[in-house]
């Protein structure tokens, strides 16, 4: 997977196209997806309580703990997206374009809920990735009072890309606002440079000062 590589897959309907990924059984009270794997749809209030059963539980540990959670379920939402992408174009990922990889995986996130994703590549020669996301979870359901970050999304964008490039990989909020809207943004980087940073960085650092 390298940026502006030529395509090379068939011309294939979208996977997640809408009324196709997705099969509910009302008798069995089952949700899957197209590749058989169980669904379950998550309310706002599980989620809620949730982030607030952690914070209470596991401050002053709660973004740690919040953050290894996502990591986990990051590394195994890529390890079936993966598999399923490879069944369905009948190519290995790891020989798609990092363009076509770019769009499946923004449709995947999309249609599992976690926002609407856009990637910056720019720095990709340099180890660094940028993720601009609208419509985080937890920022669009807590107060402005009681957010701080999206450790649990941060994690999971780490487990995402750790497992599909293979080695350890780090992620960290740098803002929750750009240009006036609801818009989070992360740098994935190695982890040993994001160690680097966090002992380095004031609290208050911009995006610009991250990068």
């Amino acid at each position: 997977m390298e940026p502006n590589d030529p395509p090379i897959l068939p011309s294939k309907l979208n996977y997640y196209a809408k009324g196709v990924y997705l099969r509910s059984n009302p008798r069995r009270g089952t949700l899957h997806n197209r590749a058989g794997r169980r669904m379950l749809a998550m309310t706002d209030d599980f989620w809620l309580g949730l982030w607030h059963a952690i914070l209470a539980r596991c401050e002053p540990q709660a973004p740690r703990v919040l953050y290894a959670c996502g990591q986990r379920c990051g590394s195994e939402f890529a390890r079936q997206f993966r598999q399923e992408m490879t069944d369905y174009w009948e190519t290995p990922l790891a020989d798609f374009p990092l363009y076509y990889v770019e769009t499946l995986l923004v449709e995947a996130l999309a249609n599992h809920g976690w926002g609407q994703p856009q990637f910056d590549w720019s720095r990709y020669a340099q180890g660094i990735v940028v993720v601009a996301v609208r419509h985080l979870l937890f920022q669009s359901l807590l107060p402005e009072s009681e957010f701080t970050k999206e450790y649990l999304f941060s994690g999971f964008l780490a487990g995402i890309f750790s497992e599909l490039f293979q080695q350890q990989l780090a992620c960290f909020q740098t803002d929750r606002h750009v240009q006036g809207s609801e818009v989070g943004r992360f740098v994935i980087t190695s982890s040993e440079r994001m160690r680097k940073l966090q002992d380095l960085l004031p609290p208050s650092a911009t995006h610009e000062q991250t990068i």
